[in-house]
């Protein structure tokens, strides 16, 4: 019976101008202002889950930042001889879908219009925490808020997709000693997302 529900229920959800889907991506940001001091720039992934209404879109994400993503063999001090800024980022857009390229499909009942590709503009708020270090001495940790503006060019194939993704983060951390790191973090993101999209 489920399955007969299941199956009734996919052409609702396929032709709905509604979407969920997961993404994940890897890229690179650079460092500016204060960050910089501690890295030029680092790797980063990032996975999320969005939700869309129309052309509207609800992002919300995890991304992790720092050179310990390409993990290699050290030993005793050489493993920590320069700055480093290690940190993970919580973020929430909301992002608007400009459709650019539509395909169209042939149904029984009619002919659907799939916009195959997208530009999305958004943003939204940020919360980081990491570890920042400066060469030989111990690390300090910290957290704070920021913010976020994007712009993703992305190529929708029904349930499978890919997208290119270039932005900024402005970014506030607190750290334990009772200092302060401001900065801005440049990226482009590479990645793929799957569901209905």
């Amino acid at each position: 019976m489920r399955s007969l529900i299941l199956v009734a229920a996919l052409p609702a959800i396929a032709f709905a101008d509604t979407g969920v889907y997961l993404q994940e991506g890897f890229g690179g940001v650079a460092h500016r202002g204060q960050l910089s001091r501690y890295s030029d720039g680092d790797a980063r992934m990032t996975f999320g889950l969005g939700v869309r209404r129309d052309d509207d879109v609800l992002l919300v994400y995890g991304s992790i930042t720092g050179g310990g993503l390409f993990a290699y063999d050290c030993y005793g001090e050489e493993c920590r001889t320069t700055a480093t800024a290690d940190y993970g980022t919580f973020g929430v857009d909301f992002r608007k879908r400009v459709p650019l390229l539509y395909m169209h499909r042939l149904f029984s009942k009619g002919t659907y219009v799939n916009p195959v590709l997208t530009l999305e503009l958004g943003g939204g708020p940020r919360w980081s925490w990491g570890d920042f270090g400066s060469g030989h001495s111990s690390t300090t940790s910290g957290s704070g808020p920021g913010l976020g503006v994007n712009a993703t060019l992305a190529a929708n194939f029904w349930v499978i997709g890919y997208y290119l993704e270039v932005g900024a983060d402005v970014m506030h951390f607190d750290l334990e000693d009772g200092s302060t790191v401001r900065g801005s973090a440049p990226y482009m993101m590479f990645g793929g997302r799957i569901g209905w999209l």
